[in-house]
């Protein structure tokens, strides 16, 4: 005679609200990578509407950016990004070098 798991439905109802637990964490994860890329592009637009005036007078140094707007200027990438530590805390902000030459700086964006 085969023997019942009584406890099956119960392990089977809680990996189900696991996997919605995960997937709801996925989602928002998601969610939150999409605004930072929305802040990030939106910086950079400000930035780079902003160039020439900003070339004229801060050519080389390091914009730090956060809702689309230039907030200071560093003369070091590591200056403009401790201010945003300090500054922003746990909010999105952008360090951008004042250069028509692209530069790189991987996802220390921040945003």
């Amino acid at each position: 005679m085969p023997v019942l798991d009584m406890a099956a439905p119960e392990k089977e109802m809680a990996g189900k609200k696991r996997d919605r637990k995960d997937r709801s964490a996925g989602k928002k994860a998601d969610r939150h990578m999409t605004e930072l890329q929305q802040e990030i592009d939106r910086n950079y637009a400000a930035f780079m509407k902003e160039l020439d005036s900003h070339l004229a007078a801060h050519s080389d140094q390091f914009a730090l950016l956060h809702e689309a707007r230039v907030v200071s200027f560093s003369q070091t990438w590591q200056d403009a990004y401790n201010a945003g530590q300090l500054v922003f805390q746990d909010k999105p902000f952008s360090v951008q070098k004042v250069s028509r030459q692209p530069v790189d700086l991987g996802y220390f964006s921040r945003v």
